[in-house]
């Protein structure tokens, strides 16, 4: 890994990307692919999907060379265990390759005005249409939304159910008609990229719900 970003990830290269106008934190599109390319993206998840298998020990390695490199982030961990636990053979078929190549960002909206660490209070309305759901609704301080292909958002699907239930998890296109995504002032000296969104009437296909509903 050291070896691979010292002819990747050059002090040159580093230097014009921390020089640059970044409206995004620690993210690279073209270097992303480049890693993705090695398929150390992968390097825990299992060979059915693609992976190496690899120790947590040798993707702690990973981490640590990535990081002392100043390295910006690649893959997406936590959705690609998502989709390895939680999705559908055909939903794992089309977005794990794609994420283990590097190609894709994703980001989670989760957190709410009123819902924060509490999000078994979320507002945030889906409701079924046909083969769609459509949903409504505001989310804070989410992560990731200028530069992500795909969001997981969580919204509540059944508004009668007790508190903790009818809670549903959609994979949703940024590019979905209805997302409306505002930059948040800068909360500190580092870069910040954290938004608030605002979904009205935004329609995302039933297959895109990872999990079962409620």
């Amino acid at each position: 890994v050291r070896a691979w970003l010292a002819r990747h990830w050059t002090p040159e290269r580093r230097a014009a990307y921390e020089a640059s106008d970044r409206t995004h934190r620690d993210y690279d599109p073209e270097f992303s692919r480049e890693l993705g390319a090695t398929g150390w993206l992968g390097l825990t998840w299992p060979a059915r999907f693609g992976g190496m298998e690899r120790s947590p020990w040798e993707m702690l390695a990973f981490m640590e060379e990535m990081n002392r490199a100043g390295a910006p982030r690649a893959g997406a961990p936590i959705q690609a265990q998502s989709w390895q636990i939680f999705g559908q053979p055909e939903q794992q078929a089309r977005y794990l390759p794609e994420l283990l190549r590097g190609e894709k960002m994703y980001g989670m909206w989760y957190s709410e005005p009123d819902s924060g660490s509490d999000l078994a209070s979320i507002r945030t309305r889906a409701v079924r249409d046909g083969d769609h759901w459509v949903i409504n609704g505001q989310k804070m301080f989410c992560s990731c939304a200028q530069i992500a292909d795909y969001i997981l958002l969580m919204a509540r699907s059944d508004a009668n159910a007790p508190k903790h239930d009818g809670i549903t998890m959609f994979l949703l296109d940024v590019k979905t008609p209805g997302v409306e995504i505002r930059r948040l002032k800068k909360l500190g000296l580092k870069p910040m990229d954290l938004n608030e969104i605002f979904l009205t009437d935004a329609r995302v296909p039933a297959a895109s719900i990872i999990g079962k509903v409620n």
